[in-house]
């Protein structure tokens, strides 16, 4: 088994609270954490359904209510949320509450529909445990185990199992969403937009869950693409050299892109 291959089983575990815990932690060891003093003030209001960002809400062209389109949707709150906890666990309370109100406002009202099609639960009682943990001021522990639940709720509302074509096009869809997102959030080398830059970083993590949610079989089928797919989002890490948005960042959103191409190129492959 090649070295990228044997990568998918870490990319499981990254987003489990254990390797979240780590990620939170490295992140504070690199930055000063100035944790704030109040509790989030984080809310699950019922969204009124209107577009969210641009790339974030509704289908593309040529893919609408597919259920590539459907994936992406997940993968876009899963990254919401797993930026928003690691960036409440590196003691950045205020940087994490818009990434825990964004699911709800411009996203989860678009799936509530998507769930009874796909016949599974949805996970939105999870969804606003994270939030109240986090609002709450809560121990990290509690805040990552019902964040653990969370991602396993979401990962649930896949539904059937994956093909790997739709599941590689769902993480095109995610990538180039956040190649936009990266683009905005950094110039010249500075973060100018953090919100922007921290949801990039969840959407990679995001599209990394969704490769390894595929079965064995599966990955073995697409080997050669997959392993492509696989090593462009473990180098994408690199463009993040902490979470906060604090630090020099290397890679411009033109590299970014240049990525997200090479991952559809990849992805085309896979039929």
């Amino acid at each position: 088994m090649s070295r990228t291959l044997k990568l998918w089983t870490s990319l499981g575990a990254a987003a489990l609270s254990g390797t979240i815990a780590a990620q939170a932690a490295a992140i504070g060891e690199s930055n000063e954490t100035n944790a704030a003093k109040s509790k989030a003030q984080i809310y699950l209001a019922d969204a009124s359904g209107e577009g969210g960002e641009a790339g974030e809400s509704g289908g593309e062209a040529g893919n609408a209510g597919g259920r590539a389109d459907y994936l992406k949707d997940l993968g876009l709150v899963e990254g919401h949320m797993l930026a928003g906890v690691a960036l409440y666990k590196a003691g950045e309370v205020e940087a994490a509450k818009p990434h825990m109100k964004h699911p709800a406002d411009e996203l989860f009202e678009d799936l509530k529909a998507r769930f009874a099609e796909m016949k599974v639960e949805g996970f939105a009682s999870q969804l606003e445990a994270v939030a109240a943990a986090v609002e709450s001021g809560a121990a990290v522990a509690d805040v990552d185990a019902r964040m653990t639940t969370l991602l396993e709720e979401i990962a649930e509302s896949r539904g059937a199992a994956m093909e790997a074509a739709e599941a590689a096009q769902a993480v095109v869809l995610v990538i180039k969403t956040a190649a936009d997102e990266f683009g905005e959030g950094v110039k010249d080398g500075m973060v100018v937009e953090a919100h922007e830059y921290q949801d990039a970083w969840g959407f990679v993590q995001a599209a990394k869950r969704l490769i390894d949610a595929l079965s064995d079989d599966e990955k073995g089928e697409h080997k050669d693409e997959l392993e492509t797919i696989v090593s462009e989002l473990v180098a994408l890490d690199k463009y993040f050299p902490d979470i906060t948005g604090k630090m020099p960042v290397t890679a411009a959103g033109s590299d970014f892109a240049a990525a997200a191409s090479r991952i559809e190129l990849a992805a085309s492959g896979i039929k």
